[in-house]
Formats: C-alpha cells, sequence, structure tokens
C-alpha cells in the first residue's frame, strides 16, 4: 500500500555544517516556475495566462522557465515590481512567442516610465514574434537602473522560423549603469534604442558586451540625453544605419560613446555605417574598430553636428562613399593610426571649408576619389579649431628606405606662406622661420616682419645683411661681411675684415678687404 505525504510534512536538511532542517515545501519554493502555474512550453499551448500568474507569484524570488517554447497570445508587464529575476536554460531553448493579433505594442515590458526600477536580472533567454509588428519593443525597459540583460531578440534561430518580425528589439528608456551581454537582435526597425531623462536622474552608463545586431534600419539608435555607452566587441551587419546619434527621442545632446574592437559591416539601403545627425555635442571614441557600408560611407558628421569624433587604430575600407565624410565645419575629427583604403569615394573627406579635420600616422591607398578631398584640404581651410593638431615630439624620423623619395610636405596658401618655425634656448636666441613664398625659399624673424635671406630656383643666395665666418677657437670674432656692388668701396661703410666685390672693376679693383678702417684692393 502507498500514502500520500504533504511536501510540507517532509523534512529537508542541507548538507554542511550549521545547516537548519525546512520543509520539503519549503525549500522548493525558493524559486518559482513558469510550470508550477500550468505553463507548457510546447509551442502551440497559450501559456499567457499561467504567466501572468507565474509572474505574480515571483515577486522578491527568481523565476525560471525552463527549456521549451512558451506561447503568449499577448504582452507581458511586471509594472513597477522590483529586483526582476528571470532565467532560462539557455539561449533559443527558454523562448518566450508573441503570437497575438496586435501588432503594437511591447512584448515584455519592465517598468511604468516613472519609478526607477532597480536590481533586474534577465538570463539566457529569447524574445519572439511570429506576429508581423508594427511598433512597440520585444522588450521595453523603462528607468531601469544596476541591472544585467541576457536577453536575444528574435535571434537567427526565430528569423529562420518566422523571418523579421520584431519591429524595434529592446528599449532602454532611461538607464543608469546596466549591462547588456545578449548575443543576437534581429528587428525591423531599431535593434536596440536608447535614451535618457532630460535634466537629471537615469541617463548614463549602458555597457554593450559581444552583440551581434543585423537587419535592422538602425542597429543601435541613440536618441537623446545619454552618456556613458560603452560597445565591447560589438558586430553590426546588414542594418541601414550602424549606429545613429541624434535627439529624435529625447530632446537633450548626447554624451560620450567609447567603442572597443568592434565591426561595422554591409549596411543597406543607403545608410552610413555611423551617422552623427543632430546638434550633438557628444563625444565619439572609437578603437580598434572596422567601419564598411556598401552603400555609402563608413562613417558619417552631418552638418548640426557639435561634438568630437576620434578614431584610433581603426578600418575605414571598401565603403562606397567615403571613408569617412564630414559635413560639419563645428565638429572636431580626429584619425590616429588607421587604415583607410579601397574606398569609392575619398579616404577622408573633409566636406566644408572650415572642417576640423586632423590625421596622423593613417595608411591611406586605393580610394577611387583620392585619398583626400583635395578641394577643402586638411591645411587650406580656414579656421578651425583642432586643425592644427599641435603636438610636441623628440626625433621625428624620415626614413626613405626604398628610394622613392619620401619627402615632409607643408602646405599653407595664406599670407605667411609654408614654414617651419626653428625655436632656439629663447633666452638669447630669438626664434627664427623658414617659408616658401612665390617660389622663393626665405629665412626670416619670428615675426615675419624681416627677410634675412632669400635663396631662389637659380641658385642665387641673398642675404639682408652680412655673412659671418666661422674662426678658430682662440681668434677673436670679428664682425665680417661680404658685400657686391658698383663702383668703390666707401671708407665709412663696412667693418675690419669685410669684403667687397666690384662688378665693374680692374686690376686689384675686383676684390677689396677693409683693413684697419680703409678698404684696399687684392685682387
Amino acid at each position: 500500500t502507498t500514502s500520500a505525504t504533504s511536501s510540507s510534512a517532509i523534512s529537508f536538511l542541507q548538507a554542511g555544517s550549521g545547516a537548519v532542517t525546512r520543509t520539503s515545501q519549503n525549500k522548493m519554493r525558493d524559486i518559482v516556475s513558469v510550470k508550477d502555474f500550468g505553463a507548457v512550453g510546447d509551442g502551440s499551448t497559450d501559456d499567457y495566462a499561467a504567466i501572468v500568474l507565474a509572474i505574480a507569484a515571483s515577486a522578491g524570488k527568481a523565476l525560471f522557465w525552463p527549456a521549451g517554447t512558451y506561447k503568449i497570445s499577448a504582452g507581458l508587464d511586471t509594472g513597477t515590481t522590483q529586483a526582476i529575476c528571470w532565467y532560462g536554460e539557455g539561449h533559443y531553448r527558454s523562448i518566450i512567442l508573441y503570437t497575438g493579433a496586435a501588432t503594437t505594442g511591447n512584448i515584455v515590458n519592465i517598468g511604468d516610465g516613472t519609478a526607477t526600477i532597480k536590481n533586474v536580472s534577465l538570463d539566457n533567454l529569447t524574445i519572439q514574434s511570429s506576429t508581423t509588428m508594427t511598433s512597440g519593443h520585444g522588450l521595453n525597459l523603462r528607468n531601469l537602473s544596476e541591472s544585467y540583460i541576457d536577453v536575444v531578440l528574435q535571434g537567427q534561430d526565430g528569423y529562420a522560423d518566422y523571418g523579421n518580425k520584431l519591429y524595434n528589439g529592446i528599449y532602454f528608456n532611461k538607464a543608469d549603469s546596466v549591462v547588456f551581454a545578449g548575443d543576437t537582435i534581429i528587428a525591423q526597425n531599431d535593434g536596440l534604442r536608447v535614451n535618457g531623462l532630460i535634466g537629471a536622474g537615469n541617463k548614463a552608463d549602458l555597457w554593450i558586451y559581444d552583440t551581434r545586431i543585423q537587419e535592422c534600419t538602425v542597429g543601435i539608435h541613440c536618441g537623446g540625453a545619454f552618456g556613458g555607452l560603452y560597445l565591447i566587441n560589438p558586430s553590426m551587419t546588414n542594418n541601414d544605419n550602424h549606429l545613429l546619434f541624434d535627439q529624435t527621442l529625447i530632446a537633450e545632446t548626447n554624451r560620450e560613446c567609447f567603442i572597443t574592437q568592434g565591426i561595422f559591416d554591409v549596411t543597406t539601403s543607403g545608410g552610413a555605417g555611423v551617422y552623427f545627425n543632430a546638434a550633438d555635442g557628444l563625444l565619439f571614441q572609437a578603437t580598434g574598430s572596422w567601419f564598411a557600408s556598401s552603400v555609402s560611407h563608413g562613417i558619417h558628421v552631418a552638418a548640426a553636428f557639435l561634438g568630437k569624433v576620434l578614431l584610433s587604430g581603426c578600418r575605414l575600407y571598401n565603403n562606397t562613399g567615403d571613408g569617412i565624410r564630414v559635413d560639419s565645419a563645428s565638429a572636431a575629427v580626429t584619425l590616429s593610426g588607421c587604415q583607410i583604403h579601397n574606398n569609392t569615394g575619398y579616404g577622408i573627406n573633409p566636406n566644408v571649408a572650415a572642417h576640423g579635420v586632423v590625421y596622423s600616422a593613417c595608411y591611406m591607398a586605393s580610394n577611387t576619389a583620392g585619398n583626400v578631398n583635395a578641394t577643402y584640404s586638411l591645411a587650406a581651410a580656414a579656421g578651425a579649431a583642432y586643425r592644427n593638431g599641435d603636438q610636441a615630439y623628440d626625433n621625428i624620423q624620415i626614413i626613405d628606405t626604398d628610394n622613392s623619395g619620401t619627402q615632409l610636405q607643408i602646405t599653407n596658401t595664406g599670407a605667411n606662406g609654408a614654414g617651419i618655425k626653428l625655436t632656439g634656448d629663447g633666452g638669447t636666441t630669438p626664434n627664427k622661420s623658414m617659408r616658401v613664398i612665390a617660389g622663393v625659399l626665405q629665412f626670416v624673424n619670428s615675426a615675419f616682419t624681416t627677410v634675412i635671406g632669400t635663396l631662389g630656383d637659380t641658385g642665387i643666395l641673398s642675404l639682408k645683411d652680412k655673412l659671418y665666418p666661422a674662426t678658430d677657437a682662440a681668434a677673436v670674432q670679428t664682425n665680417a661681411g661680404i658685400f657686391a656692388g658698383v663702383g668703390a668701396p666707401n671708407n665709412a661703410n663696412g667693418s675690419n675684415g669685410d669684403f667687397y666685390f666690384r662688378s665693374d672693376g680692374g686690376a686689384l679693383t675686383s676684390v677689396y678687404q677693409r683693413r684697419a678702417g680703409t678698404w684696399t684692393g687684392i685682387v
């Protein structure tokens, strides 16, 4: 015979010193499973009602989603519940599948947009839709803080089964100190969108790790009032735009975005890889990343943009447009150690007269329109802040290892020409400069007001005053100079030791030297 015993009457004792006795019922209620309330997870049964009950019962506890496909006919909403913890058995194993008739709204909504929601953890889950959505988000997170999200939105599995059905993937609508590590996002409109709150509030620090975003109109849309957006190893492919910065979600400037080892490859339908399209004061910094667009520019800085773009060790390659195009006269754009090649347009296109573009130590080759747009060359543009890129270096070497004619080229069409400034010790040696004006090499004073000497194409060296010869260390330095003219020299002019070449002289009247105050013919 058998008898039923309630779990409340069965004791449970965990192994280990100090463990206390609990009932089995108390032990099993540590975690709530969606199956505790009747969810089946077979992909055909509507589990919506069971899951709503499970969510309500799991307040303050973890909610477990065993492997399965949980069909829901309406969206899920947790309201203002804090410390939500949902976890599944792996991406593409624990799946929330929306199959409802409504084509608008959010599939999973957390937060009411007013209260700050903290300590949310969503892990090893996938959200998919078999209904083609026309608005809303797969996962809508409002006023989220200090949380961790690891959720796939649609994903390759859902894309293969249902096509691109989600409208937007995930929305961080006001966020602060949040980590996202979802494997894949596929959506029709924005894959991932984020914005902050106008004024003080949740508007900073979203870390996105190792996420692949594809098939979207915009991969990542930073829509205003947000700073501290960190992208670590993102992979963006087949989006119209990979990254878009504007203020269409919240009317306040974005602040910072930092990218490490990103791939932004193959855009569709005319979009640039990265597009700065607002009067934003954003600081954008990318390191070791790849930017390519099969239909437009790798990076496009629109005319309204006011911020700073810094690219270090990046590759702008195989773009149908320019590697980077800058239409803004106010943006500061710096490229250092980048490879910019095989673009159909220019490698670097400062497409406005007063631009702020500077580059150094970049490899550029095989750009069909040219490496740099010469119409508004980097040196010729007037009045551009940050353009000159002043730096201090010790021992700069230009080495021609293959005898190809390596040269240092300095271009300036302004009134003072192209010049090299030579600075002495500052105390006794005033600064001097070399410059080229009208094809003549000039040596000038530091104020560019006095020409000390010139050297033209004919090889004639002309000095303003005297040529001072070197002397032995033990000799007394004389102000010896070399002069030339017509007729005999005047004894009132010159100094002892000077030489004078007379163009119309004869024997002992062609070359004179001034000795003891008198010019004496010596040749």
